[in-house]
């Protein structure tokens, strides 16, 4: 559900449907919050801390969901800019573009983390960004809301969120625990079905 909320953001959706995607992914991680909960006021301690890790697994790649629609919906309009318009409003869109894939080719072949940069790799790279931002006031007004162009800045220096160690580590941590929840409710249930 969520990462299919942050691809259809990439589409030029009204904001009642960015809305309604944002409420039905923040429904089901409610739902899965009340249903952790009633697990671990009835569950086994095992079965319950399953629960809680993939819980919390869930609640981390929720934030990166909602950070990569933002970078989808930004780079979705700023795409449409440069599609038929006129060159007033595609040049400034194709030079943001490109300063933006300058600052993904710099983070990409500088050290992971910004501050293992050596004294020349930071300049570059806060050059660059500077780069982004004069082309973003470049672009007609209103193209792009600030959370977006940041968006971009930040899905581009070094990864979009979606990419990121951070989410990646959710993900396999929720489908590690996944495998130990499933067998510790087996165990239960069989265990209560052999009584």
């Amino acid at each position: 559900m969520g990462e299919r909320f942050a691809a259809d953001n990439a589409e030029d959706l009204p904001i009642e449907s960015i809305k309604a995607g944002k409420t039905a992914v923040e429904d089901g991680l409610a739902a899965l919050k009340e249903a952790q909960t009633i697990i671990e006021l009835e569950g086994p301690e095992d079965v319950a801390a399953s629960a809680a890790v993939m819980t919390n697994a869930v609640k981390a790649m929720v934030i990166y969901f909602g950070e990569q629609a933002t970078f989808e919906r930004a780079l979705g309009k700023l795409h449409r800019l440069m599609d038929d318009q006129p060159p007033s409003v595609s040049g400034p869109a194709e030079i943001l573009l490109e300063a933006l894939s300058h600052v993904r080719r710099l983070r990409w072949t500088a050290s992971p983390d910004p501050t293992a940069l050596d004294e020349h790799e930071a300049r570059e790279v806060i050059a660059a960004k500077l780069a982004c931002r004069e082309a973003g006031r470049a672009l007609p007004p209103n193209s792009l809301e600030h959370d977006e162009f940041e968006a971009l800045l930040e899905g581009h220096a070094p990864r979009p969120p979606m990419l990121s160690e951070r989410y990646l580590d959710a993900v396999h941590q929720f489908d590690a625990e996944e495998v130990t929840f499933i067998r510790a409710a087996k165990a239960e249930l069989h265990g209560q079905v052999d009584i």
